[in-house]
């Protein structure tokens, strides 16, 4: 096997623990986007001391334990190699297999223990009020800037909801205020505004409780029927007298 894929081999399996120590505190724990180069320092780092802690447990194991590959047999090399090739086999899974415990116990115990200096979002006592939110009430959020502007508004989402937000940004939606620095506070139109994460300098809240539905409006009334018209009164004529000289009857 050429030299270069064995050193590929090798450097793909010593990284495979600080792979797995990164995922572990990115799923299992809230936190602070970083940069790839960091990503990448996690991996190497968490990788090569777990690859050595490996390595330095199969090496002081192997005395007692013929399966494995003593120090004697690693420093003669391929020669020791060839006659032995077992041995290189299960040293190399043994302290594989530990590397990889040692990175999984690390990473658990980091996103459910560590401190809030490390790898956390830049706002954990918001996101606690979040989840603390009592079910169908709203945040409603005072957000003080930079510049002095003061954003009100219920909150709709923070950084780590979604992919598109930065790194501390937090997203208002209607109804709005601003106060701007020496102005009345106003009603802002908008359905929703995105602030940038660097400009917050405050943000302070409440529960808003579950609002009402607003009433049904009233059906419109109809309109009032016209009035009739007024039957026309029909024609009245005077008879004559009849033969025994009374009077005829209007109503004949």
């Amino acid at each position: 096997m050429p030299t270069s894929v064995v050193a590929l081999v090798v450097l793909l399996v010593s990284a495979a623990p600080g792979y797995v120590y990164v995922r572990i505190v990115e799923v299992r724990r809230p936190r602070r986007r970083r940069t790839s180069l960091l990503e990448l320092v996690d991996l190497v780092c968490v990788g090569a001391v777990g690859s050595a802690a490996g390595t330095l447990v199969v090496l002081l194991t192997a005395p007692h334990w013929t399966a494995l590959l003593p120090l004697e047999g690693l420093l003669k090399g391929s020669s020791y190699l060839t006659v032995h090739p077992w041995q290189a086999v299960w040293s190399g899974v043994l302290a594989f297999t530990i590397s990889l415990v040692g990175a999984v116990s690390a990473g658990v115990v980091v996103a459910r223990y560590g401190g809030t200096a490390v790898r956390h979002t830049p706002y954990p006592p918001l996101r606690k009020a979040v989840e603390l939110t009592p079910p169908g009430h709203s945040l409603w959020l005072a957000v003080e800037l930079t510049d002095g502007r003061l954003w009100e508004g219920k909150l709709l989402s923070m950084d780590g909801d979604r992919d598109v937000l930065g790194e501390g940004d937090l997203v208002l939606q209607w109804p709005l205020a601003l106060t701007e620095p020496g102005k009345a506070r106003v009603r802002h139109r908008a359905r929703f505004v995105a602030i940038p994460g660097p400009q917050i300098v405050l943000v302070y809240g409440s529960d808003l409780p579950p609002q009402p539905p607003a009433p049904a409006p009233a059906p419109a009334p109809a309109p009032a029927p016209a009035p009739a018209p007024a039957p026309a009164p029909a024609p009245t004529t005077t008879p004559g007298p009849v033969a025994d000289g009374t009077p005829a009857s209007p109503l004949t």
